[in-house]
C-alpha cells in the first residue's frame, strides 16, 4: 500500500491555495496548516481570480465519484457500496451516509484504541436516533482525537439536512480522514481511475463541433458554480469576520446561499448528461425539467444593480476582509454579475448545439429546452425592468412639484419609461422628454432645468435613450389617457425608428412622434403602446369590471360641466421654445372620449377646454351662460389672440382660446366594432341641456365657423385636420400634404394625388379651387344644418390617386 498522503477531492472557492489539499496538514507538523474554504485562515489573493480555470474534479458530481471509489478502499464497507446507484453519484452516496453507520466504519478504519459505535442502551433505537448517535460519534471522534477545529467539521444537519452546501463538507471532513487512514498504511489497495483531464486532452483532436460544444457548456458550467462558490465564501468570510454589518452583507449578497445550492444540483444533471452514451443525451431536459427552478434567481438579478451601488459604498469594509473576490471593486461587480450572464448564456448554447443536431428527437429535445431557457431569461428580464420601473415611480414621484391635481396611485402600475427624442406640431422641431407609460395614461415630462437656448431645429440629436439629470426637477408637458389613442403606428427604415402616436382631440385627430436608437426599443414601445390601447378600449363588463380602466374623478367631471375643480395649468408658464405647433392645437391628450365639451375655436378671454377636459372648472354654467358670445367667420389658424387670453401649456404648442359658450355635454353612440376604424367626431349627437334649451344665443350658433375635415387615403389610413369655412385651396392643400409626409412620399402638390368629395347622390367630385371648396363645404353645410348647433362638424375627402377607390 502507499504510504504518500492523496490529496482529497475538496470542493470550494478556488482563491485559496488550499482548494486542492486535504485536511491532513491540520495533523502534519511539517504541513503549513491551512483551513478549509478560507474558514479563519490566511487567504492569498490573485488578481485574476474572475478568469481561473474550473478544475472539473472539484464538482460535487466528481468529488462524489472520486469518493466513492476511495471508500471502497475501507475495509468491509464495499459490499454496502456496491448496492448504490452508479447512475446517481451525488444523491445515493448522501442517502447512504445518512444511514450514519458507514461513518462508523470509517473512523474505525483507522484503528483508535476505542473504537466507535452504538451502545448498548440504544441498540434497539428507531433507525433514525441511531443514525444521529451515529454522526455525532463519529462528529466527537474528529474534533478530539484528529484535532480538526469545529470550524471545519460539519454538523447532524449537514448529513441529514438537504443542502448541497453543508453534504460538500461531509465530504472533505471523510476525504481528511481517508487521507489519514491512507498515511498510516490501513487502506486497500487503491484502484486507478481515469484522470478526465488526461482524457479530454486525449479525445481534442478528435473532437466534433458538437464535442466542442458540449465540452464549453460543461467546462462553463463547472466554473460557473466555483464562481458562486467564491462568492458565497465571501459573504461567509465578512458575516465570521463582522466587518460589515448583517443588513448590508444581506442587501449585497441577497439569497445567494440558495442559488448556490440549486446550481450546484443543476450541475450534477449536466454532467450525468455528459456521461450518457452520446445517442441517450437529452440536453434540453434539464432546462425544462428545472424551468420553475430558475426562478430562485429572481430575486438576486432584480437586486443585482442595488447591491453593486451597496457593495461599492462599503467597498472599503469589504476590501478589509482580504479576499481575492474582493481584490478590487471591479472584480467584485463581475462576481455580481454572472448569475444573468449565466443565464444570457444557456439559450445561445443550445441553439448552437441544435444546429450541428440531425436526429428529430434530439432536435425536439433541444427546441424545448431553448424555449424553457429563455422564458426563464425572459423572467429574468422583467425582474430587472420591473426593478427600474419601480424606482423611476418612486423618483418621478419626487421630481415633479405639481401634479396639477393629478393622482398618480390612479395611473396603474409604470409599465415602459425613458428619456426619448419626440417630434410635435407641424414642424419637425425635436425635444427630449421624459416618457412614461402607465396602464392608463402616457405622460411626457421634461427638466425643469433644462436649457431654453438649444437650437431649436436640431436634426443631430440622438434618439436616447437619454441620460436623466435625476436631481432635477420635473414639469408636466402633456398627457394622453390611454381611452383616447386611436392608432398606434410604427415607422421603421435603416438608421430611423419611430412610433406616431393617434388620440382623439377636440375636436380633431392629434399625433406626435417618438424616436428610438434601434428597432428592439421601438418594437417594445409599440408592442406595450398597442396592448394599452386596446385594453383601454375594451367595454366596461359588470361580470368583469377589471378589464376597464378605472374611471378617473376628473373624467367624471367631464360628464358634469358644473365643477369647482381649479384649472391645474392655470398657474404654469409656457416655454417659448415649445410655441411650435400650428395655432389652435391643444395639449395633448386633454380630451377624453367621452364627456366634455365641444367649442368652436375662437379668440376668447376664457378658455374652457382644459377644464372641461379635466373636470376641471371655476366657473358655472349660469355664468358661462350669461358671457356675450365671441363668434367671428375669421380664419381661426391665425395666431391674432385677445389681450388679456390665457395661454396653455402643451407640447407641440399652446392652446387657442375660445369664447365663452354653454357647455353641451356630449351623448355617445357606441364604439367602432372590432377591426373597423375608430369613430370619428360626427358620430356624436350634441344637444343642450334643457335649462339651456332658451339661451338667447342659440340660434347665432346653429352653424360651426370651422368644420372639422377627415381626410381619407388609401388602404385605409386618415387623419383630420381643423379648418376655418373660408380657407383658401392651396391652404389646405399645403396642409394636408404635410400630414401625408409623414407615412408616404406622394402629395397633391405635385400632382401624384387628387383630393375629392363626395356629393349628395354618392359620386366623386374633385378639388381643385378655392370655388370647388367652398361647393363642397357649402353642400355639406346643407346637409348638415340641423346637426352641428355652434360646435364643429365632420366632412370627408379622399386623398386618391386617378381613379377613386
Amino acid at each position: 500500500m502507499s504510504s504518500a498522503p492523496r490529496t482529497s477531492q475538496l470542493s470550494g472557492s478556488t482563491a485559496f491555495n488550499s482548494s486542492t489539499q486535504s485536511l491532513n496538514s491540520l495533523s502534519s507538523a511539517q504541513t503549513v496548516v491551512t483551513p478549509m474554504n478560507g474558514a479563519g485562515g490566511p487567504v492569498i489573493a490573485t488578481a485574476n481570480i474572475i478568469n481561473q480555470k474550473a478544475d472539473a474534479s472539484r464538482s460535487l458530481y466528481q468529488i462524489c465519484i472520486a469518493l466513492r471509489q476511495r471508500l471502497n478502499q475501507v475495509p468491509s464497507l464495499e459490499p454496502y457500496l456496491e448496492e448504490l446507484d452508479p447512475n446517481d453519484p451525488v444523491d445515493s452516496l448522501w442517502n447512504f451516509f445518512r444511514t450514519g453507520m458507514p461513518f462508523l466504519t470509517i473512523f474505525n478504519a483507522l484503528q483508535p484504541a476505542e473504537p466507535i459505535g452504538i451502545d448498548e442502551a440504544n441498540a434497539n433505537a428507531p433507525e433514525a436516533k441511531k443514525s444521529k448517535i451515529a454522526v455525532f460519534k463519529f462528529v466527537q471522534a474528529c474534533l478530539k482525537d484528529l484535532n480538526i477545529p469545529s470550524a471545519d467539521c460539519f454538523v447532524i444537519s449537514d448529513v441529514l439536512g438537504t443542502d448541497t452546501s453543508g453534504f460538500v463538507k461531509v465530504t472533505q471532513v471523510v476525504n481528511y480522514v481517508l487521507d489519514v487512514a491512507e498515511q498510516r498504511g490501513l487502506l486497500l489497495q487503491a484502484q486507478p481511475y481515469p484522470n478526465e483531464n488526461t482524457m479530454d486532452q486525449a479525445a481534442t483532436s478528435q473532437m466534433s463541433y458538437r464535442d466542442h460544444i458540449l465540452k464549453e457548456l460543461v467546462d462553463t458550467e463547472r466554473k460557473y458554480v466555483q464562481d458562486l462558490e467564491n462568492l458565497h465564501d465571501l459573504k461567509k468570510t465578512l458575516e465570521q469576520r463582522g466587518i460589515v454589518p448583517g443588513d448590508v452583507v444581506h442587501q449585497i449578497f441577497l439569497n445567494i446561499n440558495a442559488i448556490l445550492d440549486f446550481q450546484r444540483r443543476f450541475l450534477i444533471r449536466v454532467e450525468t448528461t455528459n456521461s450518457m452514451p452520446a445517442n441517450n443525451q437529452r440536453w434540453g431536459n434539464p432546462f425544462v425539467t428545472f424551468e420553475e427552478s430558475f426562478d430562485i434567481y429572481t430575486p438576486f438579478i432584480a437586486n443585482q444593480r442595488k447591491a453593486a451601488q451597496t457593495a461599492n459604498l462599503a467597498f472599503d469594509k469589504i476590501q478589509a476582509a482580504d479576499h481575492p473576490v474582493a481584490v478590487d471593486f471591479n472584480t467584485l461587480d463581475g462576481f455580481l454579475l454572472k448569475p444573468m450572464q449565466r443565464l444570457v448564456k444557456y439559450p445561445l448554447l443550445l441553439k448552437d448545439l441544435c444546429k450541428k443536431s440531425e436526429d428529430e428527437i434530439v432536435k425536439q429535445d433541444l427546441t424545448l429546452g431553448i424555449e424553457a431557457a429563455e422564458r426563464v431569461l425572459t423572467k429574468a428580464n422583467e425582474a430587472v425592468n420591473r426593478d427600474l420601473l419601480d424606482e423611476a415611480m418612486e423618483d418621478l414621484k419626487v421630481r415633479v412639484d405639481d401634479w396639477r391635481s393629478h393622482r398618480i396611485e390612479q395611473f396603474g402600475n409604470l409599465l415602459l419609461h425613458g428619456v426619448y427624442t419626440v417630434v410635435t406640431g407641424r414642424t419637425d422641431q425635436e425635444k427630449d422628454y421624459e416618457i412614461y407609460l402607465f396602464q392608463y395614461i402616457l405622460l411626457c415630462c421634461k427638466e425643469a432645468s433644462a436649457s431654453k437656448s438649444k437650437d431649436k431645429k436640431d436634426k443631430t440629436r440622438s434618439t436616447g435613450p437619454k441620460i436623466r439629470n435625476r436631481s432635477a426637477k420635473l414639469q408636466l408637458k402633456g398627457r394622453i389617457f390611454m381611452t383616447n389613442v386611436t392608432e398606434v403606428v410604427t415607422l421603421a427604415k435603416q438608421g430611423s425608428y419611430s412610433i406616431q402616436i393617434w388620440w382623439k382631440g377636440d375636436p380633431g385627430v392629434e399625433n406626435f412622434t417618438i424616436k428610438f436608437s434601434n428597432e428592439e426599443t421601438m418594437k417594445k414601445w409599440a408592442s406595450g403602446l398597442e396592448a394599452q390601447r386596446k385594453a383601454n378600449t375594451l367595454p366596461k363588463s359588470t361580470s368583469s369590471p377589471d378589464l376597464a380602466p378605472p374611471e378617473f374623478p376628473w373624467l367624471r367631471a367631464q360628464a358634469n360641466s358644473i365643477s369647482a375643480m381649479e384649472n391645474p395649468y392655470k398657474e404654469q408658464d409656457m416655454d417659448e421654445e415649445e410655441d411650435y405647433g400650428a395655432p389652435g392645437s391643444v395639449p395633448f391628450g386633454v380630451t377624453q372620449s367621452t364627456g366634455g365639451t365641444m367649442l368652436p375655436r375662437n379668440a376668447s378671454n376664457t378658455s374652457l377646454r382644459q377644464r372641461s377636459a379635466t373636470g376641471d372648472s371655476s366657473q358655472s354654467l349660469a355664468g358661462i351662460a350669461r358671457a356675450p358670445p365671441a363668434i367671428s367667420s375669421a380664419n381661426t389658424t391665425s395666431s391674432t389672440e385677445s389681450p388679456d387670453a390665457t395661454s396653455w401649456p402643451c407640447i407641440g404648442g399652446t392652446m387657442s382660446q375660445f369664447p365663452a359658450q354653454p357647455i353641451y355635454p356630449r351623448q355617445t353612440t357606441p364604439g367602432p366594432a372590432p377591426g373597423q376604424a375608430p369613430m370619428s367626431m360626427d358620430s356624436r349627437t350634441v344637444s343642450p341641456p334643457p335649462n339651456m334649451a332658451n339661451n338667447a344665443f342659440n340660434d347665432e350658433l346653429a352653424l360651426p365657423t370651422q368644420l372639422k375635415v377627415k381626410v381619407n387615403c388609401e388602404g385605409g389610413t386618415y387623419f383630420t385636420l381643423v379648418v376655418a369655412f373660408n380657407i383658401t385651396y392651396q391652404t389646405l392643400i399645403d396642409r394636408i400634404d404635410a400630414k401625408l409626409a409623414r407615412f408616404t412620399s406622394s402629395s397633391i402638390g405635385r400632382g401624384l394625388l387628387k383630393l375629392r368629395y363626395r356629393d349628395e347622390d354618392g359620386d366623386y367630385v374633385s378639388i381643385e379651387s378655392d370655388d370647388d371648396i367652398q361647393i363642397a363645404f357649402l353642400e355639406w353645410r346643407d346637409g348638415m344644418r340641423n346637426m352641428y348647433p355652434g360646435g364643429v362638424g365632420e366632412i370627408e375627402l379622399f386623398c386618391v390617386g386617378d381613379t377613386p377607390a
